[in-house]
């Protein structure tokens, strides 16, 4: 029953997102790229890891995309997008482009400098070196200073010019643009094991690229062509690489295929599984792994960084970071998405409204740029939407300062470059 049940609740939502699109015309637009990327993800979770799911989390997640989707009906989206077009003056974008990316690869190899490691050592000693930063990162012990502290919001702004460059510049630039642009994030991976930039770099690419592809409708095919799969792989590639770098040369072939399936499936999807884990605790269902109860901390978990930044003295227990559910040997985590700590500060209610709130702001935004794509606001708003729901996967985006800086920039650069509006 629970099987049938499960199955049910994924097909209703593949209904939502087939309602999203036919409302917003577009597969990129927020309602319909949430949806998408959630029924996706539970589908893969429910087919092919060999682990329950939670028949709880699946509901919750039925009810969390309903949420942000309801906002669709508030707006009639216009059958053809772009209406009104914004001309982006192409030698400033092109030149930003370059600027960003040469100072985005230079504070990452500063950033490696204050390490005590140069670029030699890991040619060197690349185990060796790649361990001693990953023991620096654990143990939260890396060293800034006041210029490499910009080092994320530098490469996130890098790689959304690049993207905007790309999506309108002659097609002889753009391959080695786009290689350029994550030049940054790739050395992080395989030098620091660090891969949250990559990937959150490579959904700010794709919200970029999207809403820019020379201000026309960009449908799923256009996208889904044979390099933008090659770049994919790539990019599994390197992760699976950066994984390998963890240790695992000096064991036998099965093991390593074992260990990285391992770290393949807890990083990617392991997420899911703790959070409807958690969610079955929290509603007082069966569930696998222990928890301990918590109390409601307001928005305390999902805006932490204000919270440090007015200091109002409430301190998070550590069990929301250190709790790390495991089932076997193969699949762990100590990531339950954001909304864990969304329903802990705000209650299940309160979750989806907060959920909704934010659906509505992302829809409104793509009606208004779906109208005119002269507005900045708006612009940059639909990109701070991909960053979300990357995020939404792993924890609350409002924590990091790194991302509103992103956000002012991403202000800033489109307002430079937009200097002709129709």
């Amino acid at each position: 029953m629970d099987l049938v049940l499960k199955y049910t609740f994924l097909i209703l939502m593949f209904l939502i997102f087939v309602v999203s699109l036919y409302r917003t015309k577009n597969i990129f637009s927020p309602s319909s790229f949430y949806c998408l990327f959630w029924f996706l993800i539970t589908f893969v979770s429910l087919t092919i890891v060999p682990v329950e799911l939670k028949i709880s989390g699946v509901f919750y997640l039925l009810l969390n995309i309903t949420s942000f989707s309801l906002s669709i009906f508030f707006f009639k989206f216009p059958r053809k997008t772009f209406n009104k077009r914004c001309l982006l003056d192409v030698y400033r974008l092109r030149h930003l482009s370059i600027i960003s990316i040469i100072l985005s690869f230079f504070i990452t190899i500063w950033h490696f400098e204050l390490q005590g490691v140069t670029i030699s050592m890991f040619f060197e000693e690349y185990h060796k070196t790649v361990g001693l930063l990953l023991e620096k990162r654990y143990y939260d012990d890396v060293s800034k200073n006041f210029f490499t502290s910009f080092m994320y919001p530098i490469i996130y702004i890098s790689v959304a010019i690049s993207a905007n460059y790309c999506a309108i510049a002659n097609k002889k630039f753009i391959n080695t643009t786009m290689l350029m642009a994550f030049l940054s994030p790739l050395l992080l991976v395989l030098l620091q094991s660090s891969k949250g930039a990559l990937l959150l770099g490579f959904f700010i690419y794709l919200g970029s690229y999207v809403f820019s592809f020379n201000n026309r409708h960009l449908t799923f095919k256009n996208f889904l062509n044979l390099k933008n799969l090659i770049i994919s792989f790539f990019l599994i590639c390197t992760i699976l690489i950066s994984f390998y770098s963890r240790g695992l040369s000096n064991y036998s072939n099965d093991y390593v295929i074992w260990k990285l399936s391992s770290y393949l499936y807890s990083y990617s999807i392991a997420q899911v599984f703790a959070f409807s884990d958690w969610f079955s605790f929290y509603l007082g269902l069966d569930h696998s792994n222990n928890y301990k109860s918590l109390n409601s901390y307001f928005g305390t978990y999902t805006f932490v960084l204000f919270q440090n930044f007015i200091n109002t003295g409430i301190v998070i227990p550590d069990e929301l970071y250190t709790d790390y559910p495991t089932w076997g040997n193969f699949l762990k985590t100590n990531i339950f998405t954001m909304y864990r700590g969304l329903i802990i500060d705000f209650g299940l209610i309160g979750s989806l409204l907060f959920i909704f709130i934010l659906g509505f702001i992302f829809n409104l935004s793509y009606f208004i740029f779906s109208k005119s794509s002269k507005s900045v606001v708006s612009f940059s708003i639909l990109i701070f939407f991909y960053v979300f729901c990357y995020q939404s996967y792993i924890a609350s985006p409002f924590n990091y300062l790194s991302i509103y800086a992103f956000f002012f920039f991403c202000l800033v650069y489109r307002s430079y470059t937009q200097y002709i509006k129709l």
